[in-house]
């Protein structure tokens, strides 16, 4: 009876982290029309509101369609960046293709921002925590752009993360020893959550942090400070490499000098 109960839990725990909320009908029809180079076309949407290659109005019918109020339109604030688009479409093409889509917690209790569903290839991101996240902060580097560009880094963590029943059993005998607390999963190592964030993550960052830099004109001001932004906002962590590339290293000493002076203030 134990086993029974034991596996009916842990199917419940991985189910609530799977499963896709329904949206309208009406609202499928018109953000998933056909598959293109990176996907459905609601994941090319995302990834240009990200990058902000579509007009406001067209944003803000998307946003809409999914759940967002007309009067939280003016929370949506995003900055142009080519590069950060290229950068993006880039990783789509490395990693499958993974898709992405607007969807809404079943309840308040869920208060994720973002899950990857390994059997559907989806990023879901959770537009409503997301603006109300937003409205309630006075953060400037709390905004649309950065935390769906959070997200989708994030969870991309999942998409290459290899799962095993071993693996998934392993998880539900933590669980239980955590007290039922999955917070503590990200923190317990080799869990699903620590694997996939505090060992994969790191590695994606590095990646997107590298074919980013390798994009900008370093002779460009407005390159260099778009690409200062991305470099605070993320860790580079791979310091150490030979492949480096030029653009990189001209980050990273950038990254240097501004630690230097922040120093000096404090001094």
């Amino acid at each position: 009876m134990s086993t029974i109960i034991g596996l009916w839990i842990t199917s419940t725990v991985y189910a609530q982290w799977s499963k896709t909320n329904q949206q309208t009908t009406a609202t499928k029809d018109t953000l998933i029309e056909n598959i293109t180079t990176v996907g459905y076309k609601e994941t090319n949407d995302i990834m240009k509101m990200i990058g902000w290659f579509s007009s406001k109005q067209e944003i803000e019918k998307i946003l809409i369609d999914n759940g967002m109020r007309k009067t939280d339109s003016k929370y949506i604030v995003l900055q142009p960046d080519t590069i950060l688009y290229e950068t993006i479409q880039e990783l789509q093409k490395k990693y499958g293709n993974v898709k992405i889509t607007f969807t809404r917690p079943k309840s308040i209790d869920e208060s994720y921002d973002g899950h990857f569903s390994k059997r559907k290839n989806t990023i879901q991101i959770h537009l409503r925590n997301i603006i109300e996240k937003i409205k309630s902060s006075k953060n400037e580097k709390v905004s649309f752009q950065w935390e769906t560009l959070d997200i989708k880094l994030m969870e991309m963590s999942h998409k290459i993360q290899p799962i095993t029943f071993k693996k998934k059993w392993n998880d539900f005998r933590t669980f239980i020893k955590v007290g039922f607390d999955y917070d503590e999963m990200y923190d317990t190592e080799w869990t699903i959550e620590y694997e996939a964030h505090k060992i994969l993550e790191p590695q994606i960052i590095n990646e997107f942090l590298e074919i980013y830099a390798s994009k900008i004109d370093t002779t460009n001001m407005q390159d260099i400070e778009k690409a200062d932004a991305i470099f605070e906002r993320y860790e580079y962590t791979n310091k150490n490499s030979d492949k480096r590339n030029v653009n990189v290293q001209f980050m990273l000493k950038r990254e240097d000098e501004r630690n230097l002076n922040k120093m000096k203030r404090k001094q």
